[in-house]
């Protein structure tokens, strides 16, 4: 638990979650996929927690595990996040 959200995986040691959702309920209870991103960065970021977002399109695709991968590791060397 990270304050009172519970996000799928964590990495303890870099303060890094990742949470994997499904667009259609993002959009239906927040009326976008980019407000909830929003919302959930804003939360974890009073943590001093980053957070990575996979969308079930992500692991959907033929080639989920290059994507999800080439996700990860793309905000694991951006020093700007």
């Amino acid at each position: 638990m990270i304050g009172r959200k519970n996000p799928d995986f964590v990495n303890k040691e870099k303060k890094i979650a990742i949470e994997v959702y499904c667009p259609f309920f993002k959009k239906r209870n927040y009326s976008s996929c980019e407000e909830y991103e929003k919302q959930r960065i804003e939360y974890f970021s009073k943590y001093g927690w980053k957070i990575i977002f996979i969308r079930t399109e992500h692991i959907e695709n033929k080639n989920w595990k290059e994507i999800c991968l080439n996700k990860i590791s793309s905000f694991i060397n951006d020093d700007n996040r």
